[in-house]
Order: structure tokens, then sequence, then C-alpha cells
């Protein structure tokens, strides 16, 4: 999808648009033939390993694949010079290229800016509540919007530029209940001009997210038939796990699930009348891990 902003066009972010990195373009343009000669290089690599790669044992394959990569595409960065890479990064390589078949992306771009020189691995459900740090509870960011974002400071634009619709379905329900509403909050500030510049900002908490938490479990328990207890965390999606544990003692407590043992083997079950969590245990489960 494009975008237009002074009269350019951007693609997904993916091409230089700040007023530097504009500049630039005229000398990229200048690049282009070096570029195509780069294809055509390894157009003529694909050929020539591609006759003799049948006699080759699977590790000089790898070899002479990295091989070929290296020699047509990494060249020197403006800013990061070329060095000869270690034994142990051809390792490295020759091991992604193997088991992913693909080459690691290296200077991943930030998902707001598109700025990719120096960029940061942000949670969206925190590692204190459990987040993983999977693809789909991680943001790239640059370390700018990296901390805007984590003092609920974005700009609308700059919060509307991130594809939340990728991540998984935790990330994106700790996103519409904690996130969006403390970001609401610091734009209805600057509307007033009341905004605050230093520090944590003091948004919502993020109490919407136990109740997402709780859903998950209850939602293994469509029907009174009971659970093996220690197969229920592996049932749950990864960032809930960690919530679940303190959660289920408490539903236990509150009578919303049902606990016994048969034998050494612990279970739980839905009582018929199928009661909710109390606010005030969601407040207390929160309050714990908080």
């Amino acid at each position: 999808m494009a975008t237009v902003e002074n009269g350019i066009f951007l693609y997904n972010s993916k091409v230089p648009h700040d007023e530097w990195e504009l500049s630039k373009l005229a000398e990229l343009m200048r690049r282009l033939p070096d570029f195509h000669e780069s294809l055509s290089e390894f157009e003529a690599e694909l050929r020539r390993v591609g006759q003799h790669t049948s006699k080759l044992g699977v590790a000089q394959h790898i070899y002479e694949l990295e091989e070929m990569v290296l020699r047509c595409f990494f060249a020197p960065l403006e800013n990061r010079p070329f060095v000869e890479p270690s034994n142990a990064y051809r390792r490295s390589l020759a091991a992604s290229i193997k088991v992913e078949g693909i080459i690691r992306r290296r200077n991943v771009s930030c998902e707001i800016c598109g700025e990719n020189r120096s960029t940061d691995r942000c949670h969206i459900v925190p590692n204190r509540l459990g987040g993983p740090a999977t693809a789909d509870n991680i943001l790239i960011l640059c370390p700018t919007h990296h901390r805007l974002f984590d003092r609920f400071m974005l700009s609308r634009t700059e919060f509307a530029r991130v594809d939340w619709t990728s991540k998984s379905e935790g990330a994106q329900h700790y996103v519409e209940s904690h996130t969006l509403p403390a970001h609401e909050q610091f734009w209805a500030k600057v509307e007033r001009n009341e905004q605050e510049w230093l520090g944590r900002y003091g948004g919502p908490k993020d109490k919407g997210y136990f109740e997402f938490c709780a859903e998950k479990v209850l939602e293994l328990f469509p029907d009174s038939k009971p659970l093996r207890r220690a197969s229920i965390y592996k049932l749950l999606p990864r960032e809930v796990v960690k919530i679940a544990k303190v959660l289920i003692p408490m539903l236990v407590k509150e009578g919303v699930l049902l606990s016994e043992k048969v034998g050494t083997v612990a279970y739980l079950a839905r009582p018929t009348e199928r009661p909710v969590p109390s606010s005030e245990l969601i407040q207390r489960a929160w309050s714990r891990m908080s």
C-alpha cells in the first residue's frame, strides 16, 4: 500500500522518507546499474553452482551457497563498514540457509518511521505479565518510538502506522484494553495542552487484560467435564500462561472452577451453573502481579 507525503509516494516505509534520506535518492539512482550488475552476477553464480552441487556433500554445498551470497550482496554500508565474516558467522549463516531457507534479516526497520540504523525489540504484552519474545508479541521500534510507546506518548498517526492485525490475539487484546486507552488519555491531554513530557505516563492499568486471560481459561471448559490440571497450561496461548497460574487458584477459591484429585492426578471442572469471576477477583489478581 502506498501513501503520499509532500507529493512523494512511500511504499510501506521501505524506501527513504525523511529529508536527509531523500537527499540521497539521486545517489541511489546513480547506483542502479551497480545493483543490476550484482543481480547479473548472482544469476551467473546460481547457474555455476547448479551445475556441480549434485556432486558435492551437504556441508560443501551449503558453504558454496553462503559464499555465493556473500560475494554478490554483502557490500560496505555507509555507516557500517563491511567486515570479512568470521567462521562463527559463516556457520550461523550456513545453518540459517539450511534450516530456514532464508538469511536472517539484519537491519529490520522501525514499524512506525522506517528507521533501521538502530532498532529495539519491544514487548506488547509486557514480559512481567508473561508476554513472550515472539514476533507476534514484538514491535520493532527505533529508540525514540520505543521510548514513546512505553510511555503511551505516540501520536495518533504513529499509533495507526503499526499493523496491529499481524500480532497475536492476546497482544491485540492488550493493546485494545490497555495500550490504546492509555494513549487516548495522552491525546486528550495534548488537545488541552496539559501533556506531560517526562517520566512514565500514568495511563489506565491493565486489569482489562486479566479479564481476557480469565476468559481464555474458562473457554477450555465448554461443559462440566473435568480436565487434567497439568495439561491446561499447555492448551493456553503462551502470553496467557503466566497470568493463568495466578488466576486458576483464585478461580477455584471463588468457586468459578472446581478442583479434585483422582489418585495423584489433579483435575479442574466448571460447575453446571457456570459462575463468572467477580471484578474483585480480577482486581486481586492484577494487584498480585503488579
